[in-house]
């Protein structure tokens, strides 16, 4: 994909911790990694986009297919440069909507006008990137860093379960 082997290596150790203690397995990551990478030509960013993803949706009471189906629209999404409805929608139904009403906080909009100004081009996807790796890490409009957010979110016995299957595969 044009990424030199000492980003990669880089962003698939950062992604490894990322998602260590998550029901998420390292390919699983990797492919989405990879779906992102290949629509925003920057790999370090497209394994920060990854994980401010895979913490909002497991965070808010997803699962991985969740994750897995978010990513997959909106890498297609961020390639066309804009967020459609169906996208939007997409980003809802996967339980961003928490992450979603803080980023148009943060930029000083309503969800509706974040919204449709992705959808329109008025809001650019890059701002929109660039605000849910900060809420990712920083947090912010009264929430709390989705990094926090998932690992409270996800520290019961169910997930305990699903870490170990995962754990299992990664020693394998």
């Amino acid at each position: 994909m044009g990424f030199t082997a000492k980003d990669t290596a880089t962003s698939v150790k950062a992604l490894n911790k990322s998602i260590l203690g998550l029901p998420t397995s390292l390919d699983s990551a990797v492919q989405n990694v990879e779906l992102l990478a290949s629509s925003t030509d920057d790999i370090k960013k497209s394994q920060k986009i990854f994980r401010a993803l895979n913490d909002g949706i497991l965070g808010f009471g997803g699962n991985a297919d969740q994750v897995n189906t978010a990513v997959i629209q909106l890498s297609q999404a961020f390639a066309g440069g804009r967020v459609m409805a169906q996208d939007w929608n997409s980003m809802l139904n996967a339980g961003l909507g928490p992450a979603l009403n803080a980023i148009a906080k943060k930029m000083k909009l309503t969800s509706k006008q974040l919204r449709d100004g992705l959808s329109d081009g008025s809001v650019s996807v890059k701002d929109f990137q660039d605000q849910l790796i900060q809420l990712d890490e920083k947090g912010g409009a009264g929430l709390k860093s989705l990094q926090t957010i998932v690992k409270d979110s996800t520290s019961g016995i169910g997930t305990g379960i699903a870490n170990a299957r995962t754990a299992v595969v990664r020693g394998l």
